[in-house]
């Protein structure tokens, strides 16, 4: 306070170089008189109040800056005043509101209610080096590209400059051509000598795109109406003909010089011009036509100095013979044509001459090898068939010409007649009278009559002289009779027999009935009178009732694998018939499942099914043997038994029981008897393990013996 009079240090900063700044307050009671301070030369020395700034040169050895701010009446309780490291002062003061502040303030006018305090905000520009870089004309090129660099801002003296592909620059804002394409990172760093700051560094990042020179492809310009210009797509995105045209490809068809722009990368422009002549194609025409005459001659351009149709021909015109498509190839010299025309050739030609005929009616074909006919029938085909004698005549027309022709037609009358369709009641002999050449039927015989035996249409083709004829008959035979003579009935106490079936027919059966069947109970013969429209007859069918003896294969049982199954055969009854095909009274089974087999009795046969098992022996599961026995007469495991689970296949039995030390104490060969224990002397054996030895003989050949050898332990 006694340095700075009426001035009280509110707060204190050092920078970077030393240089000290101190703000503080000053007393509200008097002035502060700055003339006191002989080397300060103030430019005002009499400053009341308010908020005070200085900046001393480092060691305070001289004032660098001084500064008041407020009006009389301001004043600072203390602590108010706060530097922070970016050089920002920030006071709050007591007052009267009336501080003065700049346009940009957040508040020109103080809101409080008895305006009495103001807050501030002082700012100092410590000047450390800035760098500051940017491309010209921008960070993003085609190769070659020339880049400005401009440091426009920066604040320092000394420059350094690392282009990204190995050079460098001391300049301050140099140029550097890239001629490669790719990424580089950019330095740029800046120094100042003269100051107490360390350098500072800007970083920048190019991008050098490829700038593809494109290529004009040209197509064809030998004979040729229009050439096609293109460029390879690889390359590039966009494309700009000087036609106006914005496609890869373009057609020309004038001569001339043409360009394109194209775009690589969506940013690299660039241009390519060509001249382009071509030869013009060679072009003539032939129109389609029409002729009426065989020999026609056709012509290609006279302008052509050489020719070859279609026809072989290597002249001008070549003589056209039925209709279709003709093509020229024709040259001027330089160029080649190809052309072709469509001729119609209009002619008539019959395909037959006036003639004599022995059928009842004939096809009248026109040859001719295109155009719209006319008969003088009002018919438009180019075949049509007449019945009656007469001159028929036809027309054709191409549409360039009409031709005509005529023929005469003389018909015969029929040579055979078999007469209308009938019906009769039995078979018959059909002869045909007159006298002809050849006869053929439709079943093959070749007399004048043939034997109907049957429903059915028969032809008949005659032949006399140079002239054929054929007719066909309808024949319906009623035969009245049963299809079948003898009937067995197998056991049933009924039957219905059936008589011939046929629409409108009357039935009379000597049972009574008058309907198409009769129902029968014995044996015996029944007749039945039948009438139709065109015949009657009775006639008669034996019924026979048959009961036939029992047949059964037996109950559904289980076998060995190729074990023969055999079933009693009664003399009644025909040898069996298997479903797998056998015939004799056994079958040898490969297979489980479901047979059945059938056997003939006076004309009936019995069938009967069996299921049959098919069993693969196993020594442990071929039967069931307990491994202790406990005979304390429980019921429980009281003596050692044996469970065949097939005793049908069992042919031979045998056991053996042994004690420890090999000494026999059972034996048996009836499967159904069991040891309890008691040795052969009567008396009861101890306990202890017991062993014993089965043998089996069974009917299975798969596993004819059988041997279980196995232990029991006795325990009472």
């Amino acid at each position: 306070m006694s340095t700075f009079g009426n001035l009280a240090p509110a707060a204190f900063l050092v920078d970077n170089c030393s240089r000290i700044y101190i703000s503080g307050q000053g007393a509200t009671a008097s002035v502060l008189n700055l003339g006191s301070f002989d080397t300060l030369d103030p430019v005002n020395s009499l400053t009341q109040a308010g908020f005070y700034l200085m900046k001393l040169s480092p060691d305070a050895s001289d004032i660098e800056f001084g500064s008041f701010y407020g009006n009389n009446g301001s004043h600072v309780d203390g602590g108010t005043s706060r530097f922070d490291k970016r050089g920002v002062v920030y006071q709050a003061t007591c007052s009267n509101g009336t501080f003065p502040t700049t346009s940009w303030a957040y508040s020109t006018t103080n809101q409080t209610n008895n305006a009495t305090y103001d807050n501030t905000v002082f700012k100092i520009d410590f000047e450390s080096n800035v760098a500051k870089a940017e491309i010209v004309p921008g960070d993003t090129a085609c190769a070659p590209y020339l880049a400005i660099f401009d440091n426009d801002g920066s604040v320092g003296n000394v420059h350094f400059w690392d282009f990204g592909d190995g050079t460098t620059s001391t300049d301050s804002m140099p140029t550097h051509l890239y001629d490669s394409v790719g990424f580089y990172d950019i330095f740029y760093v800046v120094t100042d000598s003269a100051g107490c700051y360390g350098d500072d560094t800007a970083h920048m990042t190019l991008n050098v795109l490829s700038a593809v020179v494109p290529t004009i492809l040209i197509g064809d310009t030998d004979c040729v109406d229009s050439v096609l210009l293109s460029v390879d797509t690889t390359d590039f995105s966009g494309f700009q003909w000087s036609t106006g045209q914005s496609t890869s490809e373009i057609y020309i068809y004038n001569e001339g010089t043409y360009s394109v722009t194209t775009t690589a990368n969506l940013f690299c422009e660039n241009s390519e011009s060509v001249d382009i002549t071509f030869q013009e194609a060679y072009h003539f025409q032939l129109n389609d036509t029409g002729i009426c005459e065989v020999g026609f001659p056709v012509f290609g351009p006279s302008s052509a100095l050489w020719y070859a149709w279609s026809t072989g021909d290597s002249t001008q015109s070549t003589i056209i013979s039925t209709t279709g498509e003709y093509t020229l190839t024709a040259s001027n010299g330089d160029c080649e044509q190809v052309e072709s025309m469509n001729v119609d050739v209009s002619f008539v030609r019959f395909t037959a001459q006036d003639t004599a005929l022995c059928l009842d009616s004939f096809p009248l074909t026109v040859g001719h090898p295109g155009g719209s006919v006319l008969w003088s029938t009002n018919q438009t085909s180019a075949t049509i068939s007449v019945w009656q004698t007469g001159t028929y005549w036809v027309t054709v027309s191409n549409g360039f010409c009409i031709s005509s022709d005529t023929i005469e037609i003389e018909f015969d009358p029929e040579l055979v007649n078999l007469g209308l369709d009938t019906t009769v009641c039995d078979g018959f002999e059909l002869t045909v009278s007159g006298d002809y050449d050849a006869y053929l039927w439709s079943n093959g015989t070749t007399g004048n009559s043939v034997y109907i035996d049957s429903t059915t249409s028969i032809s008949l083709k005659v032949g006399s002289g140079n002239c054929t004829d054929t007719d066909t008959l309808r024949v319906n035979v009623e035969h009245l009779k049963f299809e079948e003579q003898s009937l067995n009935v197998c056991d049933l106490d009924s039957f219905q027999v059936f008589a011939p079936d046929f629409a409108k027919a009357d039935y009379y059966w000597s049972t009574g009935d008058t309907l198409l069947t009769a129902w029968v109970f014995e044996t015996g013969n029944y007749w039945v009178n039948i009438k139709t429209e065109y015949c009657q007859n009775r006639d008669t069918a034996a019924v026979r009732f048959v009961t036939t003896p029992p047949f059964s294969l037996g109950p559904d049982t289980s076998m060995c694998f190729g074990e023969t199954l055999t079933i009693p055969i009664d003399s009644n009854y025909s040898q069996p018939v298997w479903s797998t095909g056998d015939t004799g009274a056994s079958i040898t089974l490969r297979t489980a499942g479901e047979f059945w087999a059938g056997q003939y009795y006076q004309g009936c046969i019995r069938y009967d099914t069996i299921f049959i098992g098919l069993r693969e022996l196993m020594s442990d599961s071929f039967s069931m043997i307990n491994n202790v026995m406990t005979p304390n007469g429980d019921g429980l495991n009281d003596v050692l038994e044996f469970h065949i689970e097939e005793e049908s296949l069992v042919l031979d039995y045998h056991l053996w029981v042994f004690d420890r030390w090999g000494i026999q104490v059972f034996e048996s060969e009836d499967m159904h008897e069991t040891w309890n224990g008691i040795r052969p002397s009567g008396r009861a054996a101890d306990d202890g393990a017991f062993f014993y030895i089965l043998e089996l003989e069974t009917t299975c050949t798969q596993r004819p013996i059988i041997e279980v050898k196995d232990n029991v332990t006795l325990l009472r």
